[in-house]
């Protein structure tokens, strides 16, 4: 029956005698070591003759909803996608063509094995094929995928052959395992990551056969349907269908990835900023040890002043719509390179916050006038610490508003409240410091302070400004002349414009969500290699020599 899993049921009547003597004939089989399972197949083929044929069951075996297309994104997000199955090689190669996996494009090689030499022998050939497919120098790069039994994986999983085997697996696009077990499962997830560091795995599956396999992968996902709750009482997430992944990954994954990226390094900007300013003090105090800053006045800078806006950004900033990050999918490749948080932005941030305690030190030092103020007080040490804490406040504040990617109302309010706690906190601090005996000396200091013009001018509008423009400067030079995907991609959210509207995807491209007669038409496009030979898909099979024309037929073979 097309398009369904058939299993065909019927019966033969047997006297004892002949039951007792297959069984005989069949464990000695099993217990046979050498060509075991050419003996099986014999022995089971002599009770299965002369059947009566009772009926035949057909069940639907289709993808879920939306599989081809989560897929698809995948790929197109640079992500290596392994589909490890039990099934037959048919079934997997059937399954790997009809869901996307595979394209009309892509180079497929199949390695079935019997021994340790000739497997090493067939993955050496395959990374020549490939290599000098990588180093051909035409505009379009040809797709690999391969794909391998379990017989084949079992030698290929030998130390001798596992390195070059996974190099095999990282130079195609996507890798087909069939007739896997679970533990060969978990093996294959295991071999990646002891020999390709700089991957992270995830393994998805839906039962308790891939158990082993979720458990082995850096971060475990469980699908609850059918097959039990094994899979999803393993796993790190959990979901309903397969196509939930698109969406965890692809919007979820990439936002907590540069949201936390961001918190890390501007919780460490912003101390080292104003760290800095202890360091620079020491050759005026001659290296005495006297702080700069009223230790209470540190403290609340973590606590009261610049703790909202970090977190605010770290929980609900936004490069990108979730719409655009599910439409483009090639944006998430930043990610799996690492480039939002590795040692040359670390680097940059470090030499950022150097260059703001520096200015904000000496801009305050030398422009700062020792005589005295309007009523007649004489602005000290503790004045000049407090007008330069207000100048790390207040470039911190406004560059924060010039780094993060989106302002919503919790951004907006976490950075009001900051600024209400810099002047409530400072001034109650400073009016009742003498009072309480925390602070004798920062008695009515920040009132003194905020009295002088010379503070709002300097401190509080020309130093943020001036720390802000180079960013602000960069980033627009960058966006103009040198724009990378993701501000392309913000470009067209800007003027409402879709992927479809400024691309035409190729026409051989992946199925999505195709009929049958669409699927089969790709399947007509797609060449195979196993060994030095052209490999054809006929039905559910695959030969060597089988004309094209009659590719697709209905299989009548047994």
């Amino acid at each position: 029956v097309q398009g369904l899993r058939t299993l065909a049921i019927a019966f033969r009547e047997l006297a004892d005698g002949e039951v007792e003597d297959w069984l005989a004939q069949y464990n000695a089989a099993r217990s046979n070591l050498e060509n075991r399972e050419e003996n099986i197949a014999r022995v089971s083929a002599q009770i299965e003759r002369d059947l009566t044929l009772v009926g035949i069951t057909a069940i639907e075996d289709k993808l879920q909803d939306g599989v081809p297309d989560t897929l698809i994104s995948l790929g197109r997000a640079g992500i290596k996608i392994w589909v490890l199955t039990g099934d037959k090689q048919e079934t997997a190669i059937n399954i790997g063509l009809s869901s996307g996996i595979f394209s009309h494009e892509t180079d497929i090689i199949i390695i079935n094995e019997e021994d340790a030499e000739n497997t090493s022998a067939q993955i050496d050939r395959a990374i020549g094929r490939w290599a000098a497919f990588s180093s051909d120098d035409s505009e379009k790069k040809k797709e690999f995928g391969l794909v391998i039994d379990g017989t084949t994986v079992e030698f290929a999983l030998l130390p001798e052959t596992k390195k070059k085997f996974v190099l095999l697996g990282g130079m195609a696009k996507s890798v087909i395992g069939c007739r896997l077990s679970p533990k060969q499962k978990a093996e294959l997830v295991q071999a990646v990551k002891d020999n390709d560091r700089g991957r992270v795995t995830l393994g998805i599956g839906d039962g308790a056969n891939d158990v082993g396999m979720i458990r082995a992968a850096d971060i475990g996902v469980g699908i609850v349907g059918l097959e039990g709750q094994e899979a999803r009482l393993a796993s790190d997430f959990s979901m309903g269908q397969f196509r939930f992944l698109k969406k965890l990954l692809l919007v979820h994954g990439r936002w907590f990835y540069k949201r936390l990226s961001k918190m890390a390094l501007f919780t460490i900007y912003k101390n080292v900023c104003l760290s800095l300013n202890d360091f620079y003090w020491a050759h005026f105090n001659n290296f005495s040890g006297q702080p700069l800053l009223d230790p209470w006045m540190q403290g609340m800078y973590n606590l009261f002043f610049t703790a909202l806006p970090p977190i605010a950004m770290g929980s609900f900033d936004q490069e990108l719509l979730q719409d655009y990050a599910l439409t483009f999918p090639e944006v998430y490749r930043s990610g799996a390179q690492n480039t939002a948080y590795n040692f040359p932005k670390f680097t940059s941030w470090m030499s950022t916050s150097l260059w703001h305690s520096v200015m904000i030190f000496f801009f305050t030092y030398f422009s700062q006038t020792q005589g005295v103020v309007s009523n007649g007080q004489i602005l000290g040490m503790w004045s000049f610490g407090i007008t330069v804490y207000f100048g790390v406040l207040w470039t911190v504040l406004a560059y924060i508003l010039l780094y993060q990617s989106s302002w919503n109302w919790v951004t907006i309010v976490a950075w009001w409240l900051s600024v209400v706690a810099v002047f409530l906190f400072s001034n109650l601090f400073s009016l009742f410091a003498f009072d309480t005996n925390v602070a004798p000396n920062m008695h009515f200091v920040v009132q003194r302070i905020l009295a002088s013009s010379e503070v709002w001018l300097l401190e509080m509008l020309l130093i943020p400004v001036i720390a802000c423009i180079p960013r602000l400067a960069f980033r627009t030079y960058r966006r103009a002349y040198g724009p990378r995907l993701k501000t392309l991609v913000q470009e067209l959210r800007r003027k409402g414009l879709t992927r479809e509207d400024i691309m035409e995807e190729p026409s051989g491209g992946m199925p999505s969500e195709k009929g049958d007669s669409d699927i089969r038409k790709l399947k007509s496009q797609v060449s195979m290699f196993k060994g030095d030979s052209l490999v054809d898909f006929s039905g559910f099979n695959y030969e060597q020599g089988i004309p094209l024309g009659r590719a697709f037929e209905p299989d009548s073979r047994a």
